[in-house]
């Protein structure tokens, strides 16, 4: 796996949204607002990520 890049929130005081949005080069706007549902990746790997299929594609572009 990939490091990401920042600190680790404390668990007490996570942002809002998805968790890794503070420190995720793709994080948009979207990202803060709701936490992401999980959603299937390949055929045995979940993500809560809104971009993942993006991402992976190679779609997504670097938000930061």
């Amino acid at each position: 796996l990939a490091t990401i890049k920042g600190m680790v929130p404390s668990p007490t005081d996570f942002p809002s949204g998805c968790r890794f949005a503070p420190r995720c080069r793709y994080a948009i706007a979207a990202c803060t607002t709701a936490t992401p549902p999980l959603a299937p990746v390949g055929k045995s790997r979940l993500v809560r990520c809104i971009r993942a299929k993006d991402v992976a594609s190679g779609a997504a572009r670097r938000a930061r």
